[in-house]
């Protein structure tokens, strides 16, 4: 779960947890900025250290703070229904085999 608390007029403390997972718990707090462009970074920071921490699958972390009907499962099931998962697949099949042609030559 991603939780924001507010320290002071410019700062976030931004803690996440995994239900079942208390140990997993990094924490780091972000200034805040007109754009959200380090709330973004932070947010990915803090989800790449709780990825690394927890003995658990980035999809079932994702799964434990996903509601159903709520804005992340909406955006994730837009992404699912245009195909996005298949674009990455394929793009990442063509950068291996293009990195084996390199390799040969």
């Amino acid at each position: 779960m991603l939780r924001f608390r507010r320290l002071g007029s410019n700062w976030l403390r931004v803690r996440y947890t995994a239900a079942g997972v208390p140990h997993v718990t990094p924490q780091f707090r972000v200034r805040v900025v007109g754009d959200g462009r380090l709330l973004a970074q932070s947010t990915f920071a803090g989800a790449a250290a709780l990825a690394q921490q927890s003995p658990l699958s980035p999809t079932a972390l994702r799964e434990q703070v996903t509601s159903k009907g709520g804005t992340t499962f909406a955006a994730i099931t837009s992404l699912d229904d245009s195909g996005v998962k298949a674009a990455f697949v394929k793009a990442l099949h063509a950068a291996r085999d293009r990195a084996t042609e390199l390799g040969r030559a």
